[in-house]
């Protein structure tokens, strides 16, 4: 479902999705307490900055997934597969730089959009930092369950 509210997005004319945006871009203008003149880096750096939290997120989506899909039942059938669970992002990031990179080429279909590699980069950054702070915590959780089995 994630997937289909990133692709809907995408398929938003430039003008509607700029609409959007903008009064996001305003808010922040007005918060940071800056004139009118920066609202051009202001709103990019909010496009960009939603690019990067749906990928983190959608990252972060998949992690779980594969966790609960491929890890947990296989620890419930007392398979001892816990030291799986760091390799489950390993999945989850070319799942989401596919999607990026999907998720571009809708935009070069897309009124006043055009597909960027640099948006891509951008996309998998995202999912990337949401692939690290699952393996982070995973190690930890793990280095915890051993202590206490001792």
């Amino acid at each position: 479902l994630w997937l289909v509210f990133i692709w809907t997005n995408s398929m938003q004319s430039g003008d509607t999705s700029s609409g959007i945006s903008t009064p996001f871009a305003k808010n922040l203008l007005a918060l940071l307490g800056l004139g009118e003149e920066s609202l051009p880096n202001i709103h990019r750096f909010v496009r960009k900055a939603v690019h990067f939290s749906e990928y983190f997120t959608l990252s972060t989506l998949l992690c779980f997934s594969f966790y609960f899909t491929f890890c947990k039942k296989k620890e419930a059938e007392g398979g001892g597969f816990k030291e799986r669970r760091l390799y489950m992002p390993v999945l989850a990031l070319p799942c989401s730089s596919l999607a990026a990179f999907i998720d571009e080429g809708i935009q070069l279909f897309s009124a006043d959009r055009c597909g960027s590699l640099a948006d891509v980069l951008l996309d998998s950054s995202g999912a990337l930092l949401a692939m690290c702070i699952f393996v982070s915590i995973s190690a930890v959780r793990l280095k915890i369950s051993r202590k206490r089995k001792r």
